[in-house]
């Protein structure tokens, strides 16, 4: 006797960073947010310079004198609307990410010294629903070579990636 089984796929989301050689790769699903944080508090005479790409792009900027901010933020086509930077961290914020935005960002903080973190951003699409089809018609244990447990053949697509078949044993 077969009895039924739920299946379940999951999708895993989010944001994922891994550093190697001063730079942390962060990969981040298209259309999604992101915060590329500096792990600082922005402290008088702080100077906060965020850039991009090869050719070191200025996209944001903080100045801090006395108690007043100054702030700038690109409104390069590619970055309107997207950046946001917190006048507390210097953290930069991309809005609705897409593939224009993704690769290099450097972060400079001018105090006393001068300290570098280097982001490197990746996208990846988020996948369709996958469609899971149960084959009846695999089901069975009279097949050569199998045992007396009935085996149920699980098929799990989505459009534009390659097909996988899981054989699952039923229980």
């Amino acid at each position: 006797m077969i009895l039924n089984t739920v299946y379940i796929c999951l999708c895993v989301c989010g944001v994922f960073g891994v550093e190697t050689h001063g730079v942390k790769t962060v990969s981040v699903m298209e259309g999604d947010s992101i915060t590329l944080n500096t792990n600082v508090k922005v402290q008088t005479d702080d100077q906060i310079l965020w850039t991009f790409g090869p050719q070191s792009m200025q996209i944001a900027e903080i100045i801090k004198r006395h108690q007043l901010y100054f702030v700038f933020v690109s409104s390069d086509g590619r970055f309107r609307d997207k950046l946001h930077m917190d006048n507390q961290t210097g953290s930069l914020t991309i809005r609705n990410i897409r593939s224009e935005q993704s690769g290099l960002y450097e972060l400079q903080i001018s105090r006393s010294n001068i300290l570098v973190k280097r982001f490197n951003v990746t996208l990846y699409a988020p996948l369709p629903i996958p469609v899971i089809i149960r084959d009846y018609s695999h089901c069975s244990s009279s097949s050569p070579g199998c045992s007396s447990v009935p085996k149920c053949l699980l098929l799990c697509s989505v459009v534009n990636v390659d097909q996988f078949i899981v054989q699952h044993q039923c229980v």
